[in-house]
């Protein structure tokens, strides 16, 4: 009696019958997850705007990715999230940032189909929150969600211009930093 759930007699043949979902007629088999993430965790100074949001405002950012992750919402920011992550942070301290970094990365990974596994989102999460969410935010970006920045802009779309006659400048500072000095010839 093989029914749903039950170990397929054997045969001499080494051949195991596949398993069948309830009421369906043809076997239930979920696609292995083939894409890998569109940057490194420790790829978070590519972007030094993105990386002073994630560094100063972290409830904020969640809030953006939360509605770009989840509701494919792009350059949104999901207010309860924000501030019900302060509000955990309060009580629990970093653990929430943690725990809601490591869910949203869980999320990300399955809706795209990256491979990984949740002892990995939990590890990354738990050791290294702002570099993951800096890493969820360019992943989202290459999807086209684009959770947007809070407080700065981000320094690889928006740069400053060389003036005319200097050889080198600064030019992908974030524009939240301080005037870097330039030189001239």
């Amino acid at each position: 009696m093989g029914g749903y759930g039950t170990v397929p007699e054997s045969s001499n043949s080494g051949f195991v019958q596949p398993q069948y979902a309830p009421n369906h007629s043809v076997p239930f088999i979920q696609p292995l997850p083939t894409e890998t993430w569109a940057a490194g965790v420790c790829d978070c100074f590519q972007d030094m705007g993105l990386c002073c949001d994630v560094l100063c405002c972290s409830c904020c950012q969640a809030g953006r990715i939360w509605s770009a992750a989840t509701e494919s919402r792009p350059d949104h920011m999901s207010v309860p999230v924000c501030c019900g992550l302060l509000v955990a942070e309060y009580f629990i301290g970093g653990l929430a940032n943690c725990l809601l970094t490591m869910y949203l990365r869980d999320n990300v990974r399955h809706k795209y189909g990256i491979m990984g596994d949740g002892c990995d989102d939990c590890c990354m999460s738990f050791w290294c929150t702002p570099c993951v969410m800096c890493q969820l935010h360019r992943e989202l970006s290459k999807r086209g969600v684009t959770p947007g920045h809070v407080c700065c802009e981000p320094s690889v779309r928006k740069t400053q211009p060389i003036p005319v006659g200097v050889q080198s400048g600064y030019v992908d500072a974030p524009v939240c930093a301080p005037p870097q000095p330039v030189q001239y010839k």
